[in-house]
């Protein structure tokens, strides 16, 4: 059930006649989706510099690319003052500006308005959606929180990758509310507090390792549980494995609250030739970096032990939000990752 105008943007030059030109287009498409051409007349000057496709407005789309396509097409469905929006995977083509031109609307539009994203790409999905469904061969297969949707789809895509050869046991890890109100609370004065949270993580293993342990140090090797951020600290890695490892590789990413992924390194990079490992035995990895100045807010470390290149690789244990990090920063930063600055400085009558 809907209620309210509904506009889509599905297929590029979806319902586009290839011998129209780009201003037909615009009334074309403005008139099915029930404006009248005054209301078309008073926002094509706006939909126009939306598109940004210049003298090419008067030109048959035929002669289009495929970004310039969805520039037009994006630029009308965001001018006919929409209820709902449904967009299938309209974001993946355009350049970068054009793409976060999009955004932008998208996030304006979602105070008042309903979206409809339909996509492959988990990032995107993460990034805009609060609920998520997958659908497979036409069937609702999960519907849930998009995190935990994106999650399982992430799995799925593995498996399928891997094929018979792998099999990926799901770690369900404990959603249980007790799980979620025992999280150790952070303290007022604490800027950064983390704790393992391995025992309530979710993800996937093959039997052939595991993830045994994860741990942040001070560069000294002291146990911390308070980050300023702009320290230098050491992340390691435990890990077990129960047959032989010819090529491991132990990663990490830092991921915010909405699953997008901050930063990340692997050992393939740094440490080659691969220690080959045999069964039993154990490996730990140590990445040591400067922590960036982190907004304020909930993030997590999802960690994995693999065989491989970075290229084809098998993920024995993968484990989402291993570690939580909850940050307090006492002044505002701006961005998904802040940076320290050496000065900042204004003055007046220069020049």
């Amino acid at each position: 059930q809907t209620n309210g105008r509904i506009a889509a943007l599905l297929d590029l030059g979806s319902g586009f006649n290839p011998e129209f030109t780009g201003r037909e287009h615009v009334y074309l498409t403005g008139s099915v989706l029930g404006l009248t051409t005054e209301e078309i007349n008073a926002r094509f000057n706006d939909i126009a510099a939306f598109a940004d496709i210049g003298e090419f407005i008067d030109q048959p789309v035929k002669t289009y690319s495929s970004g310039m396509m969805v520039r037009l097409a994006f630029a009308v469905v965001a001018h006919v003052d929409a209820d709902i929006l449904v967009i299938d995977e309209a974001l993946a083509v355009g350049d970068t500006v054009f793409t976060q031109k999009c955004m932008r609307f998208l996030r304006r539009f979602m105070e008042n308005g309903t979206i409809l994203f339909v996509s492959h790409a988990i990032d995107s999905v993460n990034n805009l959606c609060k609920s998520a469904i997958w659908l497979d061969h036409g069937s609702t297969r999960m519907f849930s929180d998009a995190i935990e949707v994106t999650k399982a789809y992430a799995q799925y895509c593995k498996q399928q990758i891997y094929g018979d050869k792998v099999k990926l046991d799901s770690l369900p890890g404990d959603k249980s509310v007790n799980a979620r109100t025992n999280k150790k609370k952070v303290d007022p004065e604490t800027k950064i507090n983390f704790y393992d949270d391995i025992a309530n993580s979710d993800g996937w293993k093959t039997g052939a390792a595991e993830i045994l342990g994860v741990s942040i140090t001070q560069s000294d090797g002291k146990l911390v549980t308070t980050l300023l951020g702009g320290e230098k600290v050491a992340l390691k890695i435990q890990a077990i494995a129960y047959q032989p490892i010819a090529s491991p590789i132990i990663g990490f990413f830092v991921k915010d609250r909405l699953g997008q992924s901050l930063f990340g390194d692997n050992t393939y990079t740094h440490v080659q030739p691969p220690c080959t490992v045999n069964a039993g035995e154990r490996l730990e990895a140590e990445f040591v970096f400067s922590l960036p100045l982190l907004p304020n807010g909930e993030y997590s470390i999802t960690v994995a032990i693999a065989d491989g290149d970075p290229y084809v690789y098998v993920q024995h244990h993968f484990l989402h939000d291993a570690i939580i990090l909850t940050v307090q920063a006492p002044k505002l930063r701006y961005g998904l990752v802040g940076i320290a600055f050496d000065s900042v400085s204004m003055r007046k009558g220069v020049g």
